[in-house]
């Protein structure tokens, strides 16, 4: 078996004709060798020597030594092209009439060179025919082109310039009309149109192997020929995996010096699309995206090709994306910015880090209208300004890379100046920027770009946080009030920066500088207020407040201070002159209500102050009035008690409190429990009675519930004699009737001990109650049964009874029998038939008989009593 492959190889021409790349070019001793007579011929003439081929497979020639022959030469050409001149026509063709590009695929001047993406074809203006770039070299006026030059072919240059003194190529008489009779050439080189070669193969391996190692198509590569061979195969998408390999092992041999590495990159690019049109045809579409993988790679690799890159990779070594991205990695590093991007691009990777990158590299070298054009493509506009935060991080590095150059040339400028420190020192303490001497105009500049950066790409707060590291106060609170920014901006970019540094009063200044009537920013400083009060920042809240001439709030901030960390009214009393100052900003305030303003603005106008009633204002100036008058009452009763027990090395009687002490400042529960200590704080209760019966009627508390809390705590100290003068205070009050002494009375025998060492003076204390069914009701609390049922029926038999039947019911809960048969037999001699609980004691009960016969238990009872 043998297959045929018969194909065409065509000579060169002449030297001079071929110093561009052709599509289809072999070594010119190869084609002297496939034709004897020709050789005989050249070797007889003796007119050149034997060509070498070049590195690059584009044949050169070398000239005769002798100038007698070159001159023969030359004047031989020259009557060859005499003897059949080319005509041109009459006028040059319109642009609509040139031969169109598909007609013709050779050259229609020398008919050698063949048309490819190397060899590109070319119009002569005068003529319109297709012609290579070797027969299209001149250039002259023609009629109806606007330049004044342009391309022509050879034959139609020599034909309007015949007396040219340029040696005319030797080519153009030979290929011209190959019909020029042989003689007339003598001495030239004659090289025939086409030779066809026929190459069989056969079964035989090592002869197969000679004939395919006779035909050195790689000393002129042509993607043409190797397409064309590899389409004659039958299986296409094995040819098309075919011409992916030999692009892959192409790729290794961009980095040799020995090839053109652009040439190669183009001839990769061809056989990969063939590849592709081979997957179409097929129907391989899952080859499809491996072939655009690779076209794209090998777009990377022509870049580097281009830009001359020291170590372009084989396609092998970029295949993966991670490996793509360690290539751009790479050229970052070696700074190559321009190679990074154009990389990142081609390989579908975001370009914006090599933008960052090459800005910030930029940056740091000065080109700063360099670097805002590449980082303007990688930082964006926020879609929101007033966003709490300093915007991205780039644009953060961007901006400490500025201030970085600035701190450098302040540094520079103010290296010799020796009293440097001291002016920044001094302007700390004047609360003012450091004005430097050569320094700030230096770093204008610069200042002037972070400002760029930061109005372009930045929120609010960025700005204005810039601003004020940079000392400008006045700028930043202008932007505030300009852009009318949110509070929180304020907080974080003015407010906080001012508590850090210390210039709380520098703000305050600067506001009331820029809006003297605080109408503007008076958001601000609501929110200021508010913040500072989350914080515990009193003292700075008190300062803003009294800034603002809302002494209102000041007033409250105030009786804050006076309650703050306090435990005990001895501590409180150390604190009010709190409330006096709170007192004047309430009185200042009522003042500018009634129209006798002593301030600077008058607060009618202020949205932002606390307004209040006149009514009100005066309730609460006699609340603190009052308050100072309970503080200092139990701050001499508690300073007099302490000193007490120094004297004595006894304890102090009022302990310090786990919490804070109560005020009048409290809901109503605490109130009551400072009517309450106000009444017990004394060294009698008459003392501090008067006081807590102030409290009381002012706040309009129940009294009652001061007085009962009042007296049980005095009988569970056991201060009998101090419950009989809160009894008569009561009493002498003039608010309270008789029941509320008795409720009083009830109240504390309920939490009295009912131990024998106090049953005198509850019996005292029984006695004081007005109303006999309050004696009962309190002897039947004491357990005391028999006084109780004693008094119920020295009443009227109407009252008595349910009196008698409580006793009796009293009588069972203590088991006394005695007394039980005592109620029962009252019961029922007045009060007639008794109720049904009694009627059925009654029937297990019997009277005890006597030697004179029945005797009653109450007349027992009663004479045992007298």
């Amino acid at each position: 078996m043998s297959v045929t492959l018969i194909f065409s190889l065509p000579y060169e021409a002449p030297f001079n004709t071929m110093k561009y790349i052709s599509d289809s070019v072999i070594s010119l001793q190869e084609a002297l060798m496939q034709c004897p007579a020709q050789e005989t011929s050249s070797q007889s003439s003796g007119r050149m020597d034997s060509p070498t081929p070049s590195a690059g497979s584009t044949p050169s020639h070398t000239a005769s030594s002798n100038s007698s022959d070159k001159e023969r030469d030359r004047v031989l050409g020259k009557k060859a092209l005499s003897l059949a001149k080319f005509q041109p026509p009459d006028q040059p063709p319109a642009r609509k009439d040139w031969v169109p590009d598909t007609k013709h695929h050779v050259c229609m001047a020398c008919r050698r060179e063949t048309f490819s993406m190397f060899n590109r074809r070319h119009h002569c203006r005068r003529c319109g025919r297709l012609v290579c770039q070797a027969c299209s070299e001149k250039k002259m006026p023609v009629e109806g082109c606007q330049e004044e030059e342009v391309r022509v072919c050879n034959q139609c240059y020599a034909f309007f310039h015949p007396d040219a003194d340029d040696e005319e190529e030797p080519s153009e008489a030979a290929c011209e009309n190959p019909l020029v009779p042989e003689e007339t050439l003598h001495g030239l080189l004659y090289l025939p149109e086409v030779v066809h070669r026929q190459v069989q193969l056969s079964p035989n391996a090592p002869e197969n192997q000679l004939l395919r190692s006779e035909f050195y198509y790689e000393q002129a590569p042509s993607a043409y020929l190797c397409v064309a061979i590899l389409s004659l195969h039958t299986d296409q998408a094995a040819c098309g995996h075919q011409l992916i390999g030999h692009c892959r092992a192409l790729s290794r041999k961009l980095t040799s010096p020995e090839v053109d590495a652009c040439l190669l990159t183009d001839v990769m690019q061809q056989l990969l699309f063939s590849a592709k049109m081979m997957f179409v045809k097929v129907g391989r579409s899952q080859d499809l995206a491996l072939c655009d993988s690779y076209i794209s790679k090998v777009g990377v690799l022509k870049i580097l090709v281009k830009a001359n890159y020291k170590y372009t990779p084989s396609l092998d070594d970029i295949l993966e994306t991670s490996a793509v991205t360690c290539l751009r990695n790479q050229l970052l590093e070696a700074e190559h910015y321009q190679l990074a991007v154009e990389v990142s691009t081609k390989s579908g990777l975001d370009p914006s880090g090599v933008w960052q990158a090459w800005g910030m590299a930029s940056l740091v070298a000065g080109n700063f209208s360099g670097a805002r054009e590449k980082l303007g493509r990688c930082l964006k506009p926020p879609v929101d300004r007033n966003q709490i935060n300093l915007g991205p991080a780039l644009l953060q590095e961007v901006v400490r890379q500025l201030e970085n150059n600035v701190a450098a040339t302040l540094s520079r400028s103010s290296g010799e100046d020796v009293l440097a420190s001291l002016r920044v020192l001094e302007a700390a303490l004047r609360d003012s920027p450091v004005d430097g001497p050569e320094g700030q105009g230096a770093s204008s500049h610069l200042q002037q770009e972070c400002l760029y950066y930061l109005s372009s790409y930045g929120t609010h707060l960025a700005l204005i946080s810039f601003h004020m590291r940079h000392g400008c106060m006045t700028e930043a609170l202008t932007y505030l009030l300009s852009r009318e920014c949110p509070e929180e901006v304020f907080l974080e970019g003015l407010l906080q920066p001012c508590l850090e540094q210390g210039r709380l009063g520098a703000l305050q200044g600067m506001l009331e500088k820029l809006d003297p009537t605080l109408e503007a920013s008076g958001r601000y400083l609501m929110a200021s207020c508010q913040f500072l009060q989350r914080r515990s920042y009193y003292n700075t809240l008190y300062q803003l407040q009294q800034f603002m001439m809302d002494h209102v709030r000041a007033a409250m901030t105030c009786i804050r201070f006076f309650s703050h960390e306090a435990r005990s009214y001895l501590q409180l009393g150390e604190q009010q002159r709190w409330l006096v100052r709170a007192k004047e900003h309430l009185k200042t305030y009522l003042q500018e209500q009634q129209g006798r303003s002593g301030g600077r603005r008058r607060s009618q106008g202020s949205s932002f102050r606390k307004m209040m009633s006149s009514s009100d204002i005066s309730r609460h100036m006699n609340t603190i009035e009052l308050q100072l008058e309970v503080t200092r009452f139990l701050h001499r009763c508690e300073s007099a008690a302490s000193s007490k027990a120094l004297q004595t090395g006894a304890p102090p009687t009022t302990a310090v409190a786990s919490g804070p002490p109560p005020t009048l400042f409290g809901g109503s529960a605490v109130k009551v429990e400072v009517a309450c200590k106000v009444m017990l704080g004394g060294k009698n209760i008459e003392e501090g009675f008067g006081i807590a019966f102030r409290v009381i009627q002012d706040f309009q508390l129940e009294a009652q519930a001061v007085y009962t809390r009042a007296g049980q705590r005095l009988v569970r100290q056991r201060q009998y004699g101090a419950v009989r003068q809160l009894l008569k205070c009561v009493g002498e009050s003039g608010a309270a009737t008789k029941s509320d002494c008795d409720a009083l009375i009830l109240s504390c025998i309920s939490v009295a001990e009912q131990a024998p060492a106090d049953a005198k003076e509850l019996e005292s204390l029984i006695l004081e109650s007005k109303s006999s069914e309050n004696k009962i009701k309190a002897y039947l609390l004491c357990r005391k049964l028999r006084p109780a049922y004693l008094q119920a029926v020295k009443l009227e038999s109407g009252r008595a009874g349910p009196l008698v039947q409580e006793v009796l019911r009293a009588a069972e809960g203590a088991q006394d029998s005695v007394m039980q048969n005592i109620c029962r037999q009252w019961l029922s001699e007045h009060n007639g038939p008794p109720s049904a609980e009694v009627l059925i004691e009654e029937s297990e009960w019997r009277p005890p008989q006597t030697r004179s016969g029945v005797q009653s238990f109450h007349d027992v009872f009663m004479g045992l009593h007298v």
